[in-house]
C-alpha cells in the first residue's frame, strides 16, 4: 500500500486587501475631485462679483463726482445774479444817466433771466435729486452685493474647513492603508513561508521513506508473494536510542497470523537465513494493519534493520534488510 497523497489548501487575505484599496482608493479620488471642483466653482463666484462690485464703484464714484460739478455750477450761477442784479440796482440809483423806464425795463430783463435761471436751477436741482435717488439705489444693490460677498466668504471659509478635515481623513486612511498594506505584505510572507515549510512536509516523508525502504541487500528469496508488506517506516535517534515505528499491512483479503521479529544486523548477517525465535519473535493478526514500534539501545549507522515474518506454519513470508545512514 502507497502513502495517500495529501493536498494542502491556504486561504490568504492579500486579494481581500487589494478589493479594500481599491474601493479606498476610488472613494478618496471622488472625494478630492468633487472637492477641486467646488473650489473652481467658487473662485470664479468671486472673480464674478469682485468685477460686478468694481463697476458699481466706479458708477458712484461718477455720479458723485457728476452731482458736485452741477452743485458747483448752481451755486456760481446763483452768485452771478445776486451780484449783477444789485451792481445794476446800484448803478440806476447812484447814476444819472439812464431813463427810469428803461431801467425798468432793464431790471424786467434782468427779472426774466433771473426766473430763466432759477427754473434751470430747480431743473438741475430736480435732476440732482434724481441722481440721489438713483445713488441711494446704486448703494442698496452695492449693500446686498456686498452682503452676498460675505455670505459667499463664508461659504468658502466653511468648505475650507470641511477641505481642511477631509484631507486630514485623507491622510489618516492613507497612513491606515499603508499600515494595512504592509500587514498584509508581511502575513502574505508568513503564509508564503508556510506554504513552503507545509510543501517540504511530504516531500521529507517521502524522501525518508524511500531512503528507509530501501534494501541495503537483497534478502534471501521468498517461496512466494509476500502476503504481508512493511510501509511508513521511521527511524529517529531518541536519546541515543533507536527508534523504529511502521506499519505492517495485509495484502491478502484474508486475515493474516504469524510472528514478526526485528533486529539489527552486519552487513555480512543481511543475507543469512534466519530462523524463528519464539522468545523474541512477537504474534500478530491483523486483517488490515498493524502499527509495530520497537527499540534499541545500542547501536551505529554502519548496522543495518532487519525485519523478518513467518505464518502460522512458521514459514518465512517476509524478508527486507534497511540501512540506518538516514536516522533522524
Amino acid at each position: 500500500m502507497s502513502a495517500p497523497d495529501t493536498s494542502i489548501y491556504i486561504v490568504g487575505t492579500n486579494r481581500t486587501w487589494q478589493i479594500r484599496a481599491k474601493t479606498l482608493k476610488l472613494i478618496l479620488t471622488s472625494t478630492v475631485l468633487l472637492l477641486i471642483g467646488l473650489a473652481a466653482a467658487l473662485l470664479y463666484q468671486s472673480i464674478w462679483h469682485l468685477q460686478v462690485v468694481g463697476g458699481w464703484e466706479e458708477r458712484y464714484a461718477a455720479e458723485n463726482e457728476r452731482n458736485e460739478k452741477m452743485r458747483g455750477v448752481i451755486e456760481d450761477l446763483r452768485e452771478r445774479v445776486v451780484d449783477r442784479g444789485t451792481l445794476e440796482m446800484r448803478q440806476a440809483i447812484y447814476s444819472n444817466g439812464p431813463d427810469p423806464e428803461e431801467l425798468l425795463q432793464k431790471n424786467q430783463r434782468q427779472q426774466e433771466t433771473i426766473e430763466a435761471q432759477q427754473f434751470r436751477i430747480e431743473q438741475l436741482q430736480s435732476e440732482t435729486n434724481d441722481q440721489q435717488v438713483k445713488l441711494v439705489e446704486l448703494d442698496v444693490q452695492l449693500t446686498d452685493e456686498l452682503s452676498r460677498y460675505v455670505s459667499l466668504q463664508e461659504s468658502h471659509h466653511q468648505l475650507e474647513i470641511q477641505r481642511a478635515i477631509l484631507q486630514d481623513n485623507l491622510t489618516s486612511l492613507t497612513e491606515e492603508l499603508v499600515q494595512q498594506q504592509a500587514q498584509g505584505t508581511e502575513l502574505q510572507k508568513q503564509i508564503l513561508s508556510l506554504q513552503k515549510q507545509l510543501a517540504a512536509i511530504p516531500k521529507i516523508v517521502e524522501k525518508t521513506t524511500t531512503l528507509a525502504s530501501t534494501p541495503a541487500t537483497r534478502p534471501p528469496a521468498l517461496a512466494g508473494p509476500s502476503p504481508v508488506a512493511v510501509e511508513k517506516i521511521q527511524l529517529n535517534n531518541r536519546n541515543g536510542k533507536l527508534s523504529v515505528r511502521f506499519q505492517l499491512s495485509n495484502r491478502d483479503r484474508k486475515r493474516q497470523t504469524g510472528f514478526l521479529q526485528t533486529f539489527l544486523v552486519s552487513a555480512d548477517d543481511a543475507v543469512t537465513p534466519v530462523k524463528i525465535t519464539d522468545h523474541f519473535a512477537d504474534p500478530f493478526a491483523i486483517r488490515n494493519f498493524k502499527n509495530v514500534q520497537t527499540e534499541f539501545k545500542n547501536w551505529d549507522k554502519s548496522s543495518l534493520l532487519r525485519v523478518v515474518a513467518w505464518n502460522a506454519k512458521k514459514q518465512r513470508v517476509y524478508d527486507k534488510t534497511l540501512p540506518l545512514n538516514k536516522v533522524n
